[in-house]
């Protein structure tokens, strides 16, 4: 989820190439110059601690080996609880950039590795890739990198002091998510650190077209992080619900301007890809009804394939802005990700009994007895077309002193789940609304301590229907979906440090 912001991207350039004698300068014991070419060490650490309290979760324990006997109604739903505290390293990096002039270009070879401890955090080699810089050609970086999806686009995440409110990873880290709806602002098909081509033009200086920057990234296949495996089907250190794609353009545009005391930038970037789906099921006698291009699978017919799990190709974009004035800024993004990612087949699936009779139709979660009190859900089918229609809202007004910065960010998401039981026209939305209080006190050169206060409230209806559908699908037998809604209300006190 980690994203590099618009501010990154104004001091890309000058991080890694430009700047970089001036910061050898400034810290000679970090650089040292061999055969021409300049090394400097960089980085940046954030400590967290996170303290609250998510409301309790009910979850879908499925009986049975891989899911013999499907949709059963004897599940046993049970509380689980997050972590009310704990503590992180996160989204901390180690950077080594080697640079050399050649004639007016600056070539730049760059390695980051990344600690990203926490629920399932672990190192790794985050970027390492071969940078070009050219004041009139622009800048082209090869390797795994980040798209341009990240480094010139602009938004809140410009604007949000401390970790970067929800373009930081510790709240996501500790809220329970609720299945179908993004909790952190991401345009669906985002490339991260894959191993791709990233080529970003050089501002446009003078004329009608001055401030305007175009950029473009070209990544054959989103799982392709250098330490993952090179796999252009089924990766098997993928996770089981996480589609990725392959052949994914990113192309945007930027604006710029800049006065005394302010500025003004605006963002659009689209990301186009072929979509892969998860594991595909694995060999099993069909006993669900699957429409495919009109065929229809029924009891009886062969095995199915895992043909029947696909989804809808990535199309998404996001547009952006940010407005400063003195210490004030206000930064906002909108991203529509449509059906990006969502299950591109109808499901209804229809149970019959040992003599071929129609028990039920549809997706039965059954009658599910929580806490002492019974809930019964009717039968729905998976309807493609209702679904999708993903949406982000994300917005932050903040305010940056000399030793101090405040900002408010407000998060709002959704998505259509594509569920509808008879005789319904319309699909249910799953959302996600945050708000998040940060401030942070510049202590001294170099190390920034902040304290973060959020408010989470996701709802999902067809929750039931989520987690009895997709393990079915993937065999899994388990599935971890929260309930309907749920809150969480945190506190994350924080440091961090950069060198």
């Amino acid at each position: 989820m980690s994203r590099y912001h618009f501010l990154a991207a104004l001091f890309f350039s000058l991080y890694t190439c430009t700047a970089v004698a001036d910061d050898a300068a400034k810290a000679p014991s970090l650089s040292s110059v061999k055969n021409g070419f300049e090394v400097v060490f960089s980085g940046k650490m954030m400590f967290e601690m996170p303290f609250g309290q998510n409301s309790h979760q009910q979850t879908f324990l499925f009986s049975g080996s891989g899911f013999q006997k499907l949709f059963q109604t004897d599940s046993t739903p049970f509380n689980t609880y997050n972590a009310s505290s704990m503590f992180l390293i996160n989204s901390s990096r180690f950077t080594i950039t080697a640079s050399k002039q050649v004639n007016d270009w600056t070539i730049s070879l760059v390695g980051s590795y990344n600690i990203n401890q926490g629920a399932g955090g672990k190192g790794a080699v985050k970027e390492a890739y071969i940078l070009f810089d050219n004041e009139l050609f622009g800048s082209l970086a090869l390797g795994n990198t980040y798209g341009v999806e990240d480094v010139t686009t602009m938004g809140a995440g410009d604007v949000a002091q401390g970790s970067g409110a929800f373009s930081g990873t510790g709240f996501s880290k500790f809220l329970p998510e609720t299945t179908g709806v993004l909790l952190y602002p991401s345009v669906a098909g985002y490339t991260g650190t894959a191993t791709k081509v990233r080529y970003i033009s050089s501002r446009i200086k003078q004329g009608v077209l001055k401030g305007l920057q175009a950029s473009v990234s070209y990544t054959p296949n989103t799982m392709h992080r250098g330490e993952m495996s090179l796999n252009t089907g089924v990766s098997p250190l993928r996770e089981p619900f996480a589609p990725f794609d392959l052949n994914s353009i990113a192309w945007g545009v930027n604006y710029l301007t800049q006065w005394n005391k302010g500025s003004f930038g605006l963002s659009f970037v689209q990301i186009t890809a072929k979509t892969q789906a998860e594991k595909p099921l694995l060999p099993q006698d069909a006993v669900n009804q699957i429409s495919i291009d009109g065929t229809v699978t029924q009891k009886g017919s062969p095995e199915l394939t895992g043909d029947e799990l696909q989804r809808f190709n990535t199309n998404a974009y996001q547009w952006g802005g940010v407005i400063t004035l003195g210490s004030i800024s206000f930064g906002i993004e909108y991203m529509h990700n449509g059906k990006s990612h969502m299950l591109k087949n109808d499901y209804n699936p229809i149970i019959l009994n040992e003599q071929d009779e129609e028990v039920s139709w549809g997706i039965d979660p059954g009658t599910i007895t929580f806490n002492g009190s019974e809930t019964t859900f009717e039968p729905k089918e998976y309807v493609a077309s209702a679904s999708g229609d993903g949406q982000i809202l994300n917005m932050s007004l903040g305010y940056t002193g000399d030793t101090y910065g405040i900002s408010v960010s407000y998060l709002q998401s959704s998505v259509k789940t594509g569920f509808l039981a008879e005789g319904q026209t319309k699909s249910e939305k799953a959302t996600c609304q945050g708000y998040i209080l940060s401030t942070q006190y510049n202590a001294m050169p170099g190390v920034v301590p902040y304290i973060e206060l959020g408010t989470f409230k996701l709802n999902n209806p067809d929750w039931a229907y989520t987690s009895t559908m997709i393990p079915s699908l993937t065999r899994f037998d388990f599935s971890g979906v929260p309930g309907k809604s749920n809150f969480t209300n945190t506190a994350i006190v924080g440091v961090k440090v950069q060198f």
